[in-house]
């Protein structure tokens, strides 16, 4: 069996990839935020759903590998949350908008992870 070649991706592809990361980062921050306002959330919500998030930010903004696949691991508590959310009698359109920013996210994350583990950058 021979061994497969790694992929080649451009720079330009990466960085493409890390601002995507980063903005979906910020915009699902920003819809939990305003999820949590709309149902009259008291102040211990909003902490306990941005913190996780907002301790991945520094290195997200910095590029760091780690971080992308903590993200993972933390994406995935939130999802459940979503699905959580979904799952109950007083579901409305920005549960849908978190479970889809959250899908995004992770397959996004993931992906640029693999990139900078394997790929040849050109």
């Amino acid at each position: 069996m021979r061994k497969s070649t790694p992929p080649t991706i451009r720079a330009i592809t990466l960085q493409r990839g890390q601002k995507l990361v980063l903005t979906l980062h910020l915009t699902l921050m920003a819809t939990l935020a305003l999820n949590a306002f709309l149902q009259g959330a008291p102040w211990i919500i909003y902490l306990l759903t941005q913190l996780p998030l907002a301790i991945m930010l520094p290195g997200l903004i910095g590029g760091g590998n780690r971080a992308l696949i903590w993200l993972g691991f933390v994406l995935m508590l939130y999802f459940m949350m979503a699905v959580n959310s979904l799952a109950g009698a007083n579901a409305n359109g920005l549960d849908w908008a978190e479970l889809v920013l959250v899908v995004a996210l992770f397959l996004i994350a993931m992906r640029v992870a693999r990139w900078r583990q394997t790929a040849t950058i050109i």
